[in-house]
C-alpha cells in the first residue's frame, strides 16, 4: 500500500522524530529472518489468502496457536 505524499512529506522534514520512533518500535520487537524451500511455500500460497504476504500469514498461525495455548 502507497504512502499518501503528505504522510512521504512529513516523515522526510521530521527525519529525527521518524528514527525516534522506529527505534523504540524496534527496541520491543524480536525480528527473525526465514528461509524456506519453494515446496513449502508452494504449499503455504495455496492456503493462505492472496493478498497476505507470507510474514502476517505466519504471524496469524503463530497467534491463533498461541491462543490455544493458553
Amino acid at each position: 500500500m502507497k504512502k499518501p505524499r503528505t504522510q512521504t512529506e512529513w516523515q522526510q522534514r521530521n527525519k529525527d522524530k521518524v528514527n525516534k520512533y522506529n527505534a523504540r518500535y524496534r527496541k520491543s520487537k524480536i525480528r527473525i529472518g526465514l528461509t524456506i524451500d519453494k515446496e513449502v511455500a508452494e504449499r503455504i500460497s495455496a492456503i493462505k489468502d492472496p493478498s497476505q504476504s507470507y510474514g502476517e500469514w505466519l504471524r496469524q498461525i503463530i497467534d491463533n496457536l498461541l491462543a490455544n495455548q493458553c
